[in-house]
């Protein structure tokens, strides 16, 4: 939706299980910090990554505060463990990712 570059108020959308959502960075500070708010019918979300140095290597921190709307009100209990799993894959498909990348071009 914006164009680049990629930055705070830079936005876009994106769809996760068949739904969409529009996603903006509230917060860049490369390469330390990435906050995005999402909003989508089922859920808004606040998900923060924080990368911080440690001896030889980086570590990747993810803090996420979502918000469920609706009928997801009432399911989101039963779904958290769900959820963590699916954000644990989702943590080590990108930890593959940033490993595998020599970074932008």
């Amino acid at each position: 939706m914006s164009a680049e570059p990629v930055g705070s108020g830079s936005a876009f959308r994106t769809v996760n299980r068949g739904k969409e959502y529009t996603a903006a960075i509230i917060a860049f500070d490369r390469p330390n910090l990435l906050t995005f708010d999402v909003k989508g019918s089922p859920m808004d979300i606040t998900a923060s990554f924080r990368i911080e140095p440690d001896d030889a290597r980086s570590v990747l921190r993810g803090e996420f505060d979502m918000r469920p709307k609706g009928l997801m009100k009432v399911m989101f209990p039963l779904l958290k463990p769900m959820i963590r799993r699916d954000l644990a894959r989702q943590s080590q498909s990108l930890k593959a990712f940033c490993e595998s990348s020599s970074g932008p071009p």
